[in-house]
């Protein structure tokens, strides 16, 4: 008996075939008793180094410098085949304050450019690498370098003495040639910024 592709919603074979690198025709032809994949099998952040991935994170003071506000980036170079997922961003700060969180797309300028000063992102994970492929950069002490075509994807309105975590339940995928960033609206003041997102190599079917 000859199959044929029953699956009218082509993007769940696309997905199928994408994920697990399955050559040839439909790997879901029929539903009845051919549709059985099943793949929830993370139960928390002890299993993602399992799955290939490896977590960084940390936190900075940023200096005061007159005229000039607090930033931290995080940048995935292009070419670096690896995929970020950007889990949290923390702010905190003494005085009145709008921090923003800013996404630099792919082809925009500002997701090529990186602050003055280089930072180490700590390996949440001893299993892991312990070594970010993402640039972790800030703006403490010196002047904040211009960037351009980013977007606000969330903004904070913090008072005096307050600290705030972007993202607690969403996650941010960064991909090669883009980069995300912290920013205050207040000049010459300090700020506590930080990240924690997690990393691993892209497969074959993801670069296409």
């Amino acid at each position: 008996m000859a199959l044929y592709n029953e699956i009218q919603v082509g993007r769940f074979n696309r997905f199928i075939q994408k994920l697990l690198s399955i050559k040839g025709g439909p790997p879901m032809p029929t539903v009845a008793s051919d549709l059985q994949i099943g793949l929830d099998i993370n139960s928390g952040a002890e299993n993602r180094y399992l799955e290939g991935w490896d977590l960084f994170g940390n936190l900075f003071t940023v200096a005061a410098f007159a005229g000039n506000v607090a930033v931290l980036g995080l940048r995935n170079p292009v070419g670096s085949n690896v995929v970020a997922v950007v889990t949290k961003a923390i702010v905190t700060t003494a005085i009145a304050n709008n921090p923003a969180l800013t996404l630099f797309p792919l082809g925009s300028a500002g997701a090529l450019v990186d602050q003055t000063n280089a930072r180490t992102a700590r390996g949440l994970d001893p299993r892991g690498r312990p070594a970010s492929t993402c640039v972790l950069t800030d703006s403490s002490g010196v002047a904040t370098v211009a960037q351009a075509g980013g977007i606000v994807i969330d903004q904070a309105q913090m008072p005096i003495t307050s600290r705030v975590e972007f993202m607690q339940l969403l996650e941010l995928p960064l991909l090669p040639g883009t980069s995300i960033a912290l920013t205050s609206t207040v000049v010459n003041q300090a700020a506590q910024f930080g990240f924690w997102w997690r990393e691993r190599y892209l497969e074959d079917s993801e670069r296409s």
